[in-house]
C-alpha cells in the first residue's frame, strides 16, 4: 500500500519542473516581491503598495518536455502503483495522481460488467476537496460508453463537438461547470473493460494530443503491469 510520501512524489517532481520555468516578464526573480521605497504620508497621499508577482501557473502535462514525460514521469507513476495483481487499487492510485498532475476538476474511473449493461465506479478524484460518495455505485451503460466500446478510441467532448450524443453531453457538462471532458477507454486483453473520465472546468486547459497519448500509455501500464 503506498505511503503518504509516495503520493507526494509526483507533486515534488512537478514542483521541481515549475522551478525550471522561465521567470515572469518584469520580475527580477520568480516568486519574489519587488521592494518599493517606503511611502511618506505627508508627500504621498496614495502610497504605492509593493508589487506582488504574478503566480506561476501550474504546468499541465503537455508543457513538460516530452523526453522527461516519457521517462521520469511515467516511471514515477508506475512506481507508485500498489504491488498487486488486483487492478482496482492500482486504478485508484492512478486516478488521484493523474488528476493532481493534469490540474483536472475531477477524474472518475469506471469498470464495465461482463455483458456491458452496467458500469461501476471504482475510483474518483476531485480538485475541490469534496469526497463524492460514488465509489461502488452501479450506473446504467449509456450512449457514450457504447461509442467508446465500438470505436475503441479516446473521446473528447468540448465546445464545437459534433454528434448528437456528444452535443447532448456537452450541454449537460455546461450546467455542471465543466468545459472539457476527455474519456479514455481502459483495455485488458484487447477488450474495453472500462473508462477513465477527466473533466476540466477551464475552457483553455483541454488536453493536447501528446497529453492523451501519455495517459493512454500509462493506463495500459496500470492494467497490464505483470509484476505483482
Amino acid at each position: 500500500m503506498p505511503t503518504k510520501s509516495d503520493h507526494n512524489r509526483l507533486d515534488d517532481l512537478f514542483a521541481d519542473l515549475e522551478a525550471d520555468l522561465p521567470p515572469i516578464e518584469g520580475d527580477t526573480k520568480p516568486n519574489q516581491i519587488t521592494p518599493q521605497p517606503p511611502a511618506n504620508p505627508h508627500t504621498q497621499p496614495n502610497p504605492i503598495k509593493p508589487k506582488l508577482p504574478k503566480p506561476t501557473p501550474k504546468p499541465i502535462i503537455s508543457e513538460i518536455p516530452s523526453e522527461r514525460l516519457s521517462k521520469d514521469f511515467a516511471r514515477e507513476i508506475v512506481g507508485m502503483l500498489p504491488k498487486t495483481t488486483d487492478i482496482i487499487p492500482r486504478l485508484r492510485v492512478f486516478t488521484v495522481q493523474i488528476g493532481k498532475t493534469s490540474g483536472a476538476h475531477s477524474v472518475t474511473t469506471l469498470l464495465f460488467n461482463a455483458d456491458k449493461s452496467t458500469q461501476r465506479v471504482v475510483a474518483e478524484y476531485t480538485s475541490f476537496g469534496v469526497v463524492i460518495p460514488g465509489i461502488g455505485m452501479e450506473i446504467p451503460f449509456n450512449a457514450i460508453s457504447e461509442i467508446l466500446v465500438k470505436n475503441r478510441t479516446t473521446i473528447q467532448v468540448q465546445n464545437g463537438t459534433t454528434g448528437p450524443e456528444t452535443q447532448a453531453l456537452f450541454k449537460l457538462m455546461q450546467t455542471q461547470g465543466i468545459q472539457n471532458r476527455t474519456i479514455f477507454p481502459i483495455f485488458q486483453n484487447g477488450d474495453v473493460i472500462g473508462s477513465l473520465t477527466l473533466d476540466q472546468s477551464d475552457m483553455g486547459q483541454n488536453l493536447s494530443s501528446s497529453d492523451i497519448q501519455v495517459i493512454e500509455y500509462l493506463l495500459d501500464q496500470v492494467i497490464n503491469m505483470l509484476e505483482p
